[in-house]
């Protein structure tokens, strides 16, 4: 590991995943989702891509979706599925240096705001089963 961005990273030469719980993961990869609520550091450099799964579970605040978005959620979205890849755009403390990618989902309940950008969807949901925090994704 190496220091940067006042926090341990892995140099990414093993592509990492994280499981969102949907319909996050949903909003995330359609770019609707800039901000992904974490109580821990990633370990990956900002910069870097690393895939989005889709839990199997749904959200516990699904209410939290902004009126104008929730039409933009289809009701049979993914679930237990890679879904496809998204840059770490920037990492910051809940309120400190938010900008207006946080307005929206940016939750001051959770101790890091991870910046994402560049959603890339894979051709077709890749069915898997996720793991807590980051982990290594192989498509076996």
């Amino acid at each position: 590991m190496e220091k940067g961005n006042d926090c341990p990273v892995e140099k990414q030469s093993q592509l990492k995943a994280l499981t969102v719980r949907q319909p996050w993961a949903y909003l995330i990869m359609r770019g609707l989702k800039k901000v992904e609520n974490r109580s821990w550091k990633p370990t990956l450099q900002v910069g870097a891509r690393f895939v989005i799964h889709a839990g199997y579970g749904n959200a516990k605040w699904p209410d939290r979706i902004p009126e104008p978005l929730r039409p933009e959620v289809p009701k049979n979205v993914a679930h237990g599925a890679a879904l496809g890849t998204v840059r770490l755009a920037s990492v910051h403390e809940a309120g400190v240096e938010c900008g207006e990618e946080c307005d929206v989902f940016g939750s001051p309940d959770y101790r890091y705001h991870w910046v994402l950008d560049d959603p890339q969807l894979f051709a077709s949901p890749i069915l898997m089963k996720g793991a807590l925090r980051l982990w290594d994704f192989t498509e076996e």
